[in-house]
C-alpha cells in the first residue's frame, strides 16, 4: 500500500487524501457547520424538545387534532410555521398533533405552496 502526503497536514498517510486526524477535524467542523446553518435539524434531540411533544400530545388527549378524525395511533407533532421558516420549535400554539396519515397530506400540500 503506498503512503501519501495529506492534503491539509502534509502527513504520511495511507486513508487517501487525508490523514484520519484532518479527517475527524474536519467532520467536526462540517458538523458544527450544519448545526449553525441548519438548527431546526437539531431540535428533536432536546430534552426541551421531548417536552413540548408530551404536552401537544397530553394536551390533544393523544388523539389526531384533525375535525373528525378520531385516530390515536402513529401520531406526530406537527410545526404549523416550519423551523426552517422560523417557527418556534416548542411553543404549543406552533404545534398541531396530527395522524401519520393527515400529516403527509399536509406536509404534501405545504410542499406544493413552496416555490
Amino acid at each position: 500500500m503506498s503512503k501519501r502526503a495529506c492534503l491539509t497536514c502534509g502527513r504520511l498517510t495511507t486513508n487517501g487524501s487525508r490523514c484520519t486526524t484532518c479527517t475527524n477535524r474536519n467532520e467536526a467542523q462540517r458538523t458544527r457547520n450544519r448545526q449553525t446553518r441548519e438548527p431546526w435539524r437539531y431540535t428533536y434531540r432536546t430534552p426541551e424538545w421531548a417536552r413540548a411533544r408530551r404536552q401537544a400530545l397530553a394536551r390533544a388527549n393523544h388523539q389526531c387534532e384533525v375535525q373528525g378524525c378520531t385516530e390515536t395511533r402513529d401520531l406526530d407533532v406537527h410545526h404549523i410555521t416550519p423551523l426552517r421558516n422560523g417557527g418556534h420549535p416548542t411553543n404549543q400554539a406552533n404545534l398541531l398533533v396530527l395522524c401519520d396519515n393527515h400529516h403527509k397530506q399536509i406536509e404534501a400540500a405545504t410542499r406544493k405552496e413552496q416555490p
